[in-house]
C-alpha cells in the first residue's frame, strides 16, 4: 500500500529561479517522492513522499548537501 503526506520546508539560500529547479530535481528524483513544487519567492517546498520510502530529514539532509538549508515547517493546527 502506497500512502501519501505532504509536508512544508523553509528554504534558505536560493538566489535564484535556478536554485529552485535544482532543488525540485534532486528531491524528484528521490525514491518515495511523489511531487515537489518549490516557490523561490516564498522560499518553500511542498513535498508529496511515502513516509515508509523516505523520511523528512532525509530530504532536509539532501537539500543541505547541495549548499541549502531546510527547516520543516509546521502548520497551524497540527
Amino acid at each position: 500500500m502506497t500512502l501519501r503526506t505532504k509536508t512544508f520546508l523553509r528554504i534558505d539560500g536560493m538566489h535564484c529561479g535556478s536554485c529552485a529547479v535544482a532543488i525540485n530535481m534532486l528531491l524528484t528524483n528521490k525514491k518515495g517522492v511523489f511531487k515537489v513544487e518549490v516557490d523561490f519567492d516564498a522560499k518553500k517546498a511542498e513535498i508529496e513522499y511515502d513516509p515508509e520510502w523516505v523520511k523528512i530529514p532525509e530530504l532536509i539532509e539532501a537539500i543541505e548537501e547541495i549548499g541549502y538549508h531546510a527547516t520543516e515547517q509546521r502548520i497551524q493546527g497540527e
